[in-house]
């Protein structure tokens, strides 16, 4: 049985595309760290913010801590302080691909995080979904891991 880990775009998209929560796995399989939550709660928006917290307390069942410690980002008790290495490797193969996007940082944890753990990182982002297959991980698109759910391939 695989363990999902959400990036914060998948949110989103399940909010914009008033997506049913209930293709969830009731396993407790969805993962989170933080930093999803901390992009949430930066939504300018209050409704919007408002209806994408619910949607993350729907739907982030275990919060794992992130494999590496970024100073302004990670948050002391949540994040791990490890070998830089493969966080370096992943961003820079991430800005390479997207022209160094002004939240590679938060997505590089999650990534990092999924890839070394094993997780399979569910994401609407194509470079960082490139990124991870490429460095050895798992990653879905949304719709992939709905019909993996859907079909019981977890």
């Amino acid at each position: 049985m695989a363990n999902y880990m959400f990036d914060t775009n998948i949110f989103n998209e399940i909010l914009d595309g008033d997506i049913n929560l209930s293709f969830l796995p009731s396993d407790n399989t969805c993962l989170v760290t933080h930093v999803q939550f901390g992009e949430i709660q930066r939504t300018k928006n209050p409704e919007r913010l408002s209806q994408l917290t619910s949607i993350f307390n729907a739907m982030s069942s275990i919060e794992v801590h992130t494999e590496s410690f970024v100073p302004g980002i990670s948050i002391p008790g949540r994040a791990k302080a490890s070998n830089p290495e493969k966080f370096y490797e992943i961003k820079n193969h991430l800005d390479e691909l997207n022209k160094g996007k002004k939240n590679n940082v938060e997505d590089v944890l999650i990534a990092e995080t999924a890839i070394i753990n094993t997780h399979v990182l569910v994401t609407c982002d194509k470079d960082l979904l490139k990124v991870v297959t490429e460095l050895g991980g798992a990653a879905l698109t949304l719709d992939q891991f709905i019909d993996a759910v859907s079909k019981g391939n977890r």
